[in-house]
Order: structure tokens, then sequence, then C-alpha cells
């Protein structure tokens, strides 16, 4: 702020009498009309040399009065808060949000706190986007808490969305990418939920917005993480999805998964009974109703009179399935934004849900919570709870698919029922 003020004057950026010393040491003409001309020509030079989210109106000196008290404000923050409220306000604790910031300074090649442009540095970036992220106010209301234009912080938000998410993307990418990989979730699967041959639950939610048509398309490990996730419209009234939604159920369940998936294998290799009963099986994605029974989607039976072996299969699905419900009530209870429709215009909106997925896995890798297995969610987000209708597969189904659908959930309802008929006879 010395500099500043040693610059345009004792009074600050705002002070009139530094405008005019400033240029009558030049040399020019100290008159008022003549100074605010040579001003307002340097602030257009400026505005066309810098990103538009650099000022808030036009005015340069007002600019760097503001980018000072968020500085302070921030500072302030940051040193008076305890850990306690730091967690409320940001949903982490201030050794993860520095975690975060050196993240971000490696994406922007920003290693100071405060850039040299006169921009607005990375950490207070950072703190506008996850205060927004975690309280899911109006927009233009956080931009006028902060004094920032809404256009200016819709922008500051956006880059730090965008950096962020390519950020976690890179260090922190739990995204199976070989068959190995995606054997490895399916392990774990079996061991946390009893589930076998299983890469994952498939679950849609509609996150609020002005015309409620986002919706967030995800595939949950069994440990609560996205590992698969995108974000689009959920296209008209005939509930057809659009574009990416389209593009990633088709790549979940189409043919091309045969590319990226295991091979079939036995459900219980060390069980005799299990591999001469129910043979090798694909594995699969598990759902409650958002896709149409085939070889790689497995959904629960359907109708009034039901065996009990199939209840069974049905109770152990439904089960393993409520890690789409968890993973959903923690980042939604975490980051109010995706609740609120009035959070931000919908193109940011879009970007701060996949980030909040990201941040959610970011928080769980670093902070894994033991003893989550079937806890119920405080508020269901699946796609009966979140009022969506049923979404059909991505592709048409045919009675073919349909049935080696049917082949798959027989063969894992009969391993149910060996298991537990195994069981009870155990236990006699």
């Amino acid at each position: 702020s010395s500099g500043i003020n040693a610059e345009y004057g004792d009074d600050g950026p705002s002070s009139s009498s530094g405008k005019r010393a400033r240029y009558s040491d030049s040399g020019e003409s100290s008159s008022a009309t003549e100074c605010d001309s040579e001003i307002d020509d340097e602030i257009d030079e400026y505005e066309e040399s810098r990103a538009a989210f650099l000022l808030t109106g036009g005015d340069i000196y007002e600019w760097h009065r503001i980018t000072r008290h968020l500085e302070t404000q921030v500072s302030h923050f940051i040193e008076n808060r305890t850990s306690v409220e730091f967690k409320i306000l940001l949903s982490m604790g201030k050794a993860d949000f520095y975690e975060l910031l050196q993240l971000l300074k490696r994406q922007t090649k920003d290693e100071n706190d405060e850039n040299a442009d006169g921009s607005i540095a990375a950490r207070e970036r950072l703190y506008l986007t996850l205060s927004w992220l975690t309280s899911g106010v109006a927009m233009d209301f956080h931009a006028a808490s902060h004094f920032l234009r809404k256009e200016v912080l819709e922008k500051a938000i956006r880059k730090t969305l965008l950096e962020l998410e390519n950020a976690l993307k890179t260090e922190f990418d739990i995204r199976p990418k070989t068959r190995g990989e995606w054997k490895q979730v399916a392990q774990r699967f079996q061991d946390v939920w009893g589930y076998p041959n299983c890469c994952g639950a498939i679950g849609m939610a509609r996150c609020n917005s002005r015309d409620q048509s986002l919706v967030l398309l995800t595939v949950v490990d069994a440990d609560y993480r996205f590992i698969k996730m995108c974000v689009g419209r959920d296209g008209s009234a005939k509930h057809k999805p659009v574009c990416n939604i389209r593009d990633m159920g088709e790549h979940l369940v189409g043919e091309a998964a045969d590319e990226w998936l295991p091979e079939d294998d036995y459900l219980d290799p060390d069980d005799v009974d299990v591999k001469e009963m129910c043979g090798k099986v694909p594995y699969h994605f598990i759902v409650e109703r958002e896709f149409g029974l085939s070889k790689r989607i497995a959904k629960p039976f359907e109708g009034a009179d039901l065996t009990g072996e199939e209840k069974d299969y049905n109770s152990a699905l439904r089960k393993s399935h409520s890690v789409i419900g968890g993973a959903f009530c923690h980042v939604s209870q975490r980051y109010a934004m995706i609740d609120r429709p009035s959070a931000g215009p919908e193109r940011i909106k879009k970007l701060g849900v996949l980030v909040a997925c990201h941040l959610h896995n970011f928080l769980k890798i670093k902070h894994p919570v033991p003893g989550t297995r079937g806890r119920k969610p405080l508020k269901d987000f699946d796609a009966e709870g979140a009022g969506l209708e049923e979404y059909h597969h991505p592709s048409p189904v045919t009675q073919e698919q349909v049935k080696d659908g049917e082949k798959v959930r027989e063969a894992v309802k009969h391993y149910f029922s060996i298991k537990q008929n195994k069981e009870n006879s155990a236990m006699d």
C-alpha cells in the first residue's frame, strides 16, 4: 500500500490530489480536466491489455483500494478464525486450504500471494470460490459483501473453478484407467459391501437450478468417492438426456465398455458351489432405476410377488447402492451451492458441481472417515429421492441385452443364496 500511496498521493488511490501530483511531476498540465482525460486514457489502455475481471468499473484507483481491502479481509479471516469456524465457512481445514492454494499456484505459475498485474491474487480467489461453494449465496450478494461487481466475481470464480478442476484431476486422480484398476475397484466393493463383480454404483441427482434441468450423473466407489461424473441437462419432457450425459452413459454400459472393463470372472473363485452354479459373470454396475437392464447393468427385481431369494438380492443390491445416497448427501451438505437455484448462472454452477465432487474426493483422500459403511443418508439424493423420472438406457435396449442382464442378475442372486445357506448351516 505504501507503494501505491507514493505513486498516487498520500491519501491513497482515491485521492484527487494524488492524481494531479503524479502528472504534474512529469511536466504535464495540472488542470483537473487534462488530468482526468489522461487518466481515462490510461484506464482504457489498461482495460484492453488485461482480462475483464481485473477491473470493477473502469476506475483503476478504486480497483487498487478494493483488492487491498479484499486482501486484508482474507488475511483477517485466516489469522483470526478458529479451526472449527474455518471448517464451517470453507468446508475444510487451514492445512487443506493451503494445499489447494499451492495447487492453484502451480497451475498459474504464480508463487507470490499478489499478482504483478493487479489481478485478484490466487489466495483471495480461492477464498471467494470456496466460500461461494460452501454458502451457496446468490452471486450478486456475494459480490456486494466483498465490494466487487457481479461480473468481476463471476469471472474470478470461473477461472478458479477451472484451475481447481484441472489441478485436482491431475494431482488426486482416482479414476480407474486400466482393467486391473477396475478390478481393484470391484474387489474393494466386495470387501466393503459384499457385492461381487461390481465396478461401482451409478446414480443421478437433479441439482437445483433456475430451470430445474441440471443433472449430475456419476459412478461412486465403495468409499463414497466419485470415480466418474458429468453434469448436463436432462433434456426435454421425454426424459432424453443430451450431450455429455448421453455420451457418458453409452461409455459406461454400451459396447465400448467391453474394451476397458475386466473380462468375465467367477464371483468367488474359492467356492466350488458358486463356480459350478454361477459360472463366470461379467463385471457390471448397479443401479436403482436409471438404466435399463443389460449385461453391464444390474437392477432390483420388480413386482409384488417376489421370491425370498429375489428379495434377498434386492436387499443386497440396495444396501450396496446406498453409497450413491451417501456420497450425494455428503457433498450437498458440505457445499450448499448444489441445492441453491439462485447460487449463480448455469455455466458456472455446472462447473461448480464438478469441482465440488472433486473437492469431496480430495477431502476423502486426505481425511478418510472409518465406519461409514451402511450409514443412512440424512437426505435421499438418488433418482427416486430427487424426483427424477426413469432414465432409460442411452441407446435402445434389445431383447437380447435384457436377457444378458437377467442372466447376470440370476447368477448374483444364486451367489447370495448359496452364501446365505452356508451361513445358516454354520450357525446350526
